[in-house]
């Protein structure tokens, strides 16, 4: 990855990738819990119980739905396949929707990728989440990790 000359800091693969936005995710939620956010009557409280909400239903949703979806026509293989594709085809439309928006015409044959990433993104997010209950910590302290070498 050298060719690209991104920033040593930045992550290169995708499980160093999800390890980070884990601990970003984790350190978000420990800070939730530890300050107890939402169990006050404050507009901060309100506003950060309801972008909780928000990534709880960005994280459970579509799962959700698409459970119903495959229990529902389990037994027709044909409605199936139109919802799977019916599925990705959304993912297509915003990816053409970000390369108009932005005019990065490559979008367009990251769909697929985005789909991929999107999910492990609602892993992480539900990773931490449990990691953050599981393994709550009494002290708000930093440990940075190991970071790239830079080549000089």
């Amino acid at each position: 990855m050298a060719f690209l000359n991104l920033p040593p800091f930045l992550p290169t693969t995708i499980r160093s990738w999800y390890r980070q936005n884990l601990r970003w995710l984790w350190g978000t939620f420990q800070g939730v819990i530890g300050h107890k956010v939402g169990r006050r009557a404050t507009a901060f409280d309100l506003a950060y119980v309801g972008l909780i909400f928000d990534w709880l239903l960005y994280t459970l949703i579509t799962p959700v739905i698409l459970a119903v979806l495959v229990v529902a026509n389990h037994d027709d293989p044909a409605r199936l396949a139109h919802i799977g594709l019916l599925y990705v085809a959304g993912y297509a439309v915003w990816s053409a929707v970000g390369a108009i928006a932005l005019r990065k015409w490559r979008l367009l044959a990251l769909a697929p990728a985005l789909l991929v990433i999107d999910w492990v993104a609602r892993v992480n997010f539900a990773h931490a989440a449990v990691k953050a209950i599981r393994q709550p910590t009494s002290e708000c302290r930093w440990e940075s990790p190991a970071r790239y070498a830079v080549a000089a």
